[in-house]
């Protein structure tokens, strides 16, 4: 009898150990949050987090949603909170379910799935036939909404392959600003065309081509579904086709050097249209250029939202 009430008195001090080291990682974390420091804020919630600590998930949710500049360190955290919601939801949890509600309908450590939110919308709906439901996308704590996504990738194109891209993504329309360029700046010393040095009665020989490609362009984005988008932009551009002469005199080489083809080389106003496929934070792109409505190059692009 002695044992058992030792024992019982054992389990007693483990547990309110227990709930006093649960209630200082999130009185912790709400003083950080007081203060605005949110990577403390984080590392106390984190505790709670390890323990599927429904109060702490929901903070951590908090400020993924509005510090965007934390999102990357916190991947593989706010994969750890979707676990633990999807895992309470299955054992009928009504606070988890409005949790993962959100999760799949923002997108938050999975991609945007519209069909699970409902489906959990119903299941809550289900357990809780008396609840006002009227909250679940509008709750203030976790407010924040989509209304524009910054975003930057890489932009590659077959004569231009060093590409910036850069812009932002709101619920119907966005705008990105872009540059490219294969970071050839060769000077030439004279001008050709398309048969050849006009200006030269001796013999001369072309050996190599090099081509100048530097363009800059902005525009608008349309968001025709979560998933598909398109953009179109007008910009400034450069492109020069050169090529590398030799001339001969008694078939001796008098003089070398760039020369541009007039007829190949444009500049001036760019047009450009892509085609984005956004899944999850990321997106590809494929799409097209001209200069001048002359020349045509194809673009591809992979990036990441934030």
């Amino acid at each position: 009898m002695k044992k058992g009430w030792i024992l019982f008195a054992f389990v007693l001090i483990s547990h309110i150990v227990t709930g006093q080291q649960q209630t200082t990682y999130n009185k912790k974390g709400d003083e950080a949050m007081a203060r605005e420091d949110y990577r403390e804020a984080k590392m106390w919630y984190e505790e709670g987090v390890i323990n599927c600590d429904l109060y702490s998930i929901d903070k951590i949710t908090q400020i993924w949603r509005n510090q965007s500049s934390m999102r990357v360190s916190m991947r593989s955290l706010i994969t750890k909170c979707y676990d633990c919601l999807t895992t309470k939801s299955a054992e009928n949890d009504t606070t988890a379910i409005r949790n993962l509600i959100y999760y799949h309908k923002e997108g938050i450590g999975v991609p945007e799935n519209k069909t699970l939110a409902s489906y959990w919308t119903q299941r809550l709906a289900f357990l809780s036939k008396d609840a006002d439901l009227t909250d679940l996308y509008e709750r203030p704590e976790l407010k924040k909404d989509r209304e524009s996504n910054f975003f930057i990738g890489y932009n590659y194109s077959v004569e231009a392959p060093f590409g910036l891209t850069f812009g932002s993504v709101g619920k119907t329309m966005g705008w990105y600003a872009r540059i490219k360029s294969n970071l050839s700046f060769t000077g030439y010393d004279r001008d050709t065309n398309n048969q050849g040095l006009s200006d030269v009665d001796s013999q001369f020989r072309f050996e190599k081509s090099k081509i100048n490609a530097h363009i800059g362009t902005a525009g608008v984005i349309f968001k025709w579904s979560d998933q598909i988008h398109s953009s179109i932009g007008l910009g400034y551009g450069v492109r020069e086709l050169l090529w590398y002469y030799s001339i001969y005199d008694d078939d001796k080489k008098s003089s070398e050097g760039w020369s541009k083809n007039v007829e190949a080389s444009h500049k001036g106003l760019v047009t450009e249209l892509d085609v984005i496929w956004s899944f999850g934070s990321m997106f590809i792109s494929v799409g097209g250029h001209s200069v001048n409505f002359k020349y045509v190059d194809l673009n591809a692009g992979v990036g990441v939202y934030f």
